[in-house]
């Protein structure tokens, strides 16, 4: 019976009455409750159908020996085969070789837990070539409770397998120059460390070269303050007395003038003035420094002249000399003065 829009079972047992109108009636009453039911099965079956139909995925059953029982129509444009051409045919024949023993080991598990499970592998087109596919297969149960095929869903997922294998291949390869340069960087790196190392070794040396330079510019030094005051201590103890013994003589007034430039002289010797004005003034000439010495002492040209047996103006000439040399051109500094400041 329909009522408020949804259909019911209705009894009719009418054993007080066994009339023919009231047979008639019950009659009616079954006939219609079994239409009911028929279209129920019957629109349920429709809409499976219109569903598996147009579904992009695969849908497929198979009983526990993986022989179909139902292939949906998108078998025929995912793997080139005529669905009804597959019925009767074992699902693991489409299994690509090297997949079927993962297949079949996921397979077995899923049997053993009684639940649904989720493969993929390599499946066989019309072609002749390969195509990766993923399936959920969900049991089917017997009236005993027992498994007794599965429902498989199954779509093509080589579009996706290709852009994984691409995502591998471009991460293999940048693992690979990072490894690459990894090791490029350890190599500079090393060749960095070699090269410090041998710098700090040059350096090394170079100190102890350094050290040894100054020890050795040290005792040089100190040989030639040696030498020098072996140099003055000779002349003050073995020439100059006999200087002034050869003074106290009787001698000529040239002899005698050439005898206290000899005297003046020696003393020189023994002070630094000669060393410094030759060490600093590089471009004065020997006669020059004779002169500088000769006006440090405080003689004027016409004695200087006579010492040395020039003229006055060639004397003169060398004192310009020296005040040109000296850096005393246009000053009003005294050459004399001068000299004396130089120690």
């Amino acid at each position: 019976m329909y009522r408020e829009r949804k259909w019911i079972v209705v009894r009719l047992d009418c054993r007080f009455c066994v009339t023919p109108d009231v047979y008639s009636l019950h009659m009616k009453a079954e006939k219609d409750h079994t239409r009911h039911y028929e279209d129920v099965v019957l629109e349920r079956a429709r809409l499976y159908q219109l569903v598996s139909d147009n579904v992009s995925d695969m849908v497929s059953r198979v009983d526990l020996q993986g022989i179909f029982s139902y292939v949906s129509p998108s078998h025929l444009r995912v793997l080139g085969f005529d669905p009804l051409d597959m019925l009767g045919m074992n699902a693991f024949d489409f299994v690509h070789p090297d997949d079927l023993p993962q297949v079949m080991e996921t397979v077995r598990a899923g049997i053993a837990s009684r639940s649904p499970i989720r493969m993929e592998y390599r499946s066989r087109h019309a072609g002749g070539y390969y195509i990766w596919t993923e399936a959920h297969a969900n049991p089917l149960f017997d009236e005993k409770s027992a498994i007794a095929g599965a429902i498989l869903v199954t779509r093509d997922i080589t579009r996706r397998k290709e852009m994984e294998d691409a995502l591998r291949k471009a991460r293999d390869e940048l693992e690979q120059k990072i490894l690459e340069r990894t090791a490029e960087l350890s190599r500079v790196n090393r060749i960095l460390t070699e090269r410090q190392k041998d710098l700090e070794s040059k350096n090394r040396e170079l100190s102890e070269l350094n050290s040894a330079l100054r020890i050795l510019l040290n005792q040089r030094e100190k040989d030639k303050i040696n030498l020098e005051e072996n140099i003055m201590a000779n002349i003050k103890g073995l020439i100059l007395p006999y200087v002034e013994k050869m003074k106290r003589g009787h001698l000529a007034d040239r002899q005698g003038a050439n005898l206290s430039v000899i005297e003046a002289n020696l003393k020189e010797i023994v002070s630094s003035f000669s060393r410094q004005l030759s060490s600093t003034y590089t471009q004065l000439t020997p006669r020059e420094i004779e002169v500088a010495h000769l006006v440090r002492e405080g003689r004027d040209s016409k004695a200087i002249a006579g010492l040395l047996g020039l003229s006055v103006p060639t004397i003169e000439f060398h004192r310009s000399n020296l005040r040109d040399k000296l850096g005393l051109r246009n000053k009003k500094q005294n050459l004399r003065a001068f000299l004396l400041s130089l120690k």
